[in-house]
């Protein structure tokens, strides 16, 4: 594979502080941390796969509350600011904030992490088919194409967790509501 593409502290805080113009407060040293977390799941753990890194840096920077604010939002951009830097692209998604929303609350694990953005962002239909030509526009509907190819193309063992991780993230009306105050938060800022 390819050298990976990591970022840096500072690129997370411009990132944050894009996020938030007002600025922000930043604790380094839990930054620091979080971005460890990331580094020692690569060199210890000897994982390559980005969607795996990509789950950690998302899991591990909203967990840091590094910043005085917007800790999702930039835990979600740096995520995906990874993922893109690596070749992976997300399709926007309401389904985004909601996977950051089950993070915080601690619904999902770094391998379900990883398999939801696996699914967020085409992967096991582009393995397939090559592009995402075909995908239909409607959210739920693409998330719901990938999942078949999934469980087509998977190895049995574990395949009955992730699917269920899935349905949480389509069905759960808590996440959605809790989902949805955030977007208004974003539209509405104080």
């Amino acid at each position: 594979m390819e050298d990976l593409i990591f970022l840096s502290a500072q690129e997370v805080i411009d990132i944050q502080r894009e996020t938030l113009p007002q600025g922000a407060v930043v604790d380094i040293d839990k930054l620091e941390g979080a971005l460890g977390r990331v580094a020692n799941h690569h060199h210890y753990k000897l994982c390559d796969d980005i969607f795996e890194l990509a789950a950690v840096y998302l899991i591990s920077i909203a967990k840091a509350h590094a910043f005085a604010d917007a800790n999702k939002r930039t835990a979600f951009i740096t995520c995906a600011s990874f993922l893109q830097a690596n070749g992976q692209a997300l399709r926007e998604s309401f389904f985004l904030v909601k996977l950051t929303v089950m993070v915080a609350e601690d619904r999902v694990d770094i391998n379900q992490a990883a398999f939801l953005l696996r699914l967020l962002a085409d992967y096991y239909y582009k393995s397939v088919f090559g592009d995402d030509d075909d995908l239909p526009a409607d959210e739920r509907e693409c998330l719901l194409y990938n999942l078949t190819v999934f469980t087509i193309t998977a190895d049995i063992v574990g395949v009955g967790e992730l699917i269920a991780v899935a349905n949480s993230l389509m069905d759960d009306a808590e996440l959605d509501e809790m989902a949805n105050q955030i977007v208004a938060g974003y539209r509405n800022p104080e």
